[in-house]
């Protein structure tokens, strides 16, 4: 089945991660689904965009958001593009398609003082529980750090005695992968670009460590924007 075979392609050859591969297996499948309850016969290599335009049509009549119809399309248009590349088919469906218009989330950052509110009462609990809480909004606000970052973090990646910690950050698809070393000093944080755990890199790769880098710092989640403002307004 060209499904299968396409799964096994992103996980072989594009080295995809596993929640990455369920969530295309789980698009296709739905698309999959809707041809046989719409009693299409057609293939869906050889489908047409009108078939997909119903789709879309019932998705939005389920109330699904536009921004899971845009996913859900473009792992159908990547689908396509794997039948061009293995001269399944000549062209794709979905070549003129534009993607459903997504209203912005606009992400709303506490202000210095509810931080300094919520850590000064005694909102949290003076058991296990409540300190682990405590301890990691502080240590979100305080290092900037995302989630995932945080969820990654290891013991060896934290060094008392120099005061630093190592986040490592990678893109998807890039074997190459950059260190952003946080140092905090009485002047705030100081972030510096490490290319200590790759191995003789060129010139031009240093230079894309340290975008990666960068890249890590310039997406916050909401309590690196707080932390950020957090030592601006501090002077």
């Amino acid at each position: 089945m060209l499904i299968v075979k396409f799964i096994e392609y992103l996980r072989v050859e594009k080295n995809y991660s596993k929640h990455t591969i369920t969530a295309y297996k789980t698009d296709l499948n739905n698309f999959n689904d809707f041809l046989i309850q719409s009693g299409t016969k057609t293939k869906i290599e050889n489908i047409d965009y009108k078939v997909i335009r119903s789709w879309i049509v019932k998705m939005v009549n389920d109330n699904i958001s536009n921004r899971t119809i845009n996913r859900k399309i473009s792992s159908l248009k990547s689908f396509y593009k794997f039948l061009i590349k293995t001269d399944t088919i000549k062209s794709s469906p979905l070549i003129a398609h534009s993607p459903l218009k997504q209203s912005k989330k606009i992400q709303v950052p506490f202000s210095k003082e509810e931080i300094n509110t919520l850590l000064d009462n005694d909102y949290f609990n003076k058991d296990y529980n409540g300190t682990l809480k405590k301890t990691i909004i502080l240590f979100f606000y305080f290092t900037g750090v995302r989630r995932i970052e945080l969820i990654s973090l290891k013991s060896s990646n934290v060094n008392l005695e120099s005061s630093t910690l190592k986040v490592i950050g990678k893109s998807e698809g890039v074997r190459r992968v950059a260190a952003t070393n946080l140092m905090i000093t009485s002047k705030g944080p100081i972030f510096l670009a490490d290319t200590s755990i790759n191995i003789n890199p060129k010139y031009n790769e240093l230079g894309y460590i340290a975008i990666l880098a960068a890249a890590t710092l310039l997406t916050p989640s909401l309590f690196p924007i707080t932390f950020k403002i957090g030592f601006i307004t501090s002077g």
